[in-house]
């Protein structure tokens, strides 16, 4: 199963922000994406999020797997903080 969400964030992402974001994808089985631009990077790895340190702007979460949707819901309620305080 597929499951995406699509964010724009104004605020800049902090390395804190990725250590959590990957940490806590590292808890699914499912393989999740973040892709910007033409850029896809693997949310599972602190070396290829760190590629989004400072970053701002349109980007899109993709889980696939057994637990795609439980992945996402959960990834997204961070994204989603991080977007309402760049509001």
């Amino acid at each position: 199963m597929k499951s995406q969400q699509t964010f724009l964030l104004t605020e800049k992402i902090t390395t804190a922000f990725l250590m959590h974001v990957v940490k806590t994808a590292n808890l699914f089985s499912s393989y999740i994406v973040v892709e910007i631009s033409n850029t896809t990077l693997n949310v599972k790895s602190l070396l290829s999020m760190s590629a989004l340190n400072g970053y701002r702007g349109s980007l899109v979460v993709i889980a696939v797997g057994t637990d795609s949707k439980e992945a996402l819901e959960t990834l997204s309620n961070y994204f989603l903080e991080l977007q309402k305080r760049t509001i």
